[in-house]
């Protein structure tokens, strides 16, 4: 999967590598209309990182979101 990471400075790189891949190969984090848990105050640490609080909700999430797109069974 290719990740593409909230709070990125420049994501003209990302895009371009995204533009190249199959659409399920692409897990997109970086909405902050899906997703504005990443860019809450509380959850940053600093601009372009999240803190404690926020690392554990993108890696939930992640987690979902690559589970969902590789179809793994959990038990």
């Amino acid at each position: 999967s290719f990740i593409i990471p909230p709070r990125m400075n420049d994501y003209s790189d990302v895009v371009a590598i995204k533009k190249k891949l199959p659409e399920n190969c692409i897990i997109e984090m970086a909405n902050p209309l899906k997703y504005p848990e990443f860019y809450k105050v509380e959850n940053s640490f600093d601009i372009g990182h999240l803190n404690k609080k926020g690392a554990a909700i993108f890696t939930r999430i992640l987690a979902e979101k690559f589970v969902a797109n590789n179809k793994i069974i959990t038990h």
